[in-house]
C-alpha cells in the first residue's frame, strides 16, 4: 500500500523531470527495485515459509498406506493443518479444542451462579 502510494506521487511529480535521454527516472528505479526485492521475498514465502504442515501431513500419507498409522492426535493450534484434503485415509484424527474462552466462562460463571 505505501510503495503503491509512493509510485503514484512519483508518477505525479509536479516538477520536470531532469534527467538525461537513456537515464532512468527514480520512478523506473523504484519499480526495479519493488520487484528485484519482492520476487525473492514471494518466491521464498510460497515454496519453503511454513512448509511443515505441508510435509507431515504427506509423511502421515505414507505411513497410513503401508498401514502403520491408526490415529493421530495433533498438539498443535487447531485447524493448522490441511487435515483430510491431504491425507486421503479413513483415520480417525483429533486436535486441540478450539473453543472460544468466553464460552467457558459464561458456562462456569451461570453455573457458579
Amino acid at each position: 500500500m505505501f510503495s503503491g502510494y509512493c509510485l503514484a506521487s512519483m508518477s505525479q511529480s509536479k516538477g520536470k523531470n531532469q534527467h538525461r535521454k537513456g537515464s532512468l527516472s527514480r520512478l523506473q528505479l523504484s519499480v526495479i527495485l519493488l520487484v528485484i526485492t519482492n520476487v525473492p521475498m514471494a518466491l521464498y514465502m510460497s515454496l519453503f515459509h511454513q512448509r511443515g504442515t505441508e510435509d507431515v501431513m504427506y509423511y502421515l500419507s505414507k505411513e497410513a498406506h503401508d498401514g502403520r498409522v491408526r490415529s493421530v492426535l495433533f498438539l498443535m493450534p487447531c485447524h493448522s493443518t490441511p487435515y483430510y484434503s491431504t491425507l486421503h485415509y479413513n483415520l480417525p484424527m483429533r486436535f486441540l479444542d478450539c473453543t472460544p474462552r468466553w464460552l467457558f466462562y459464561l458456562f462456569f460463571n451461570e453455573k457458579n451462579s
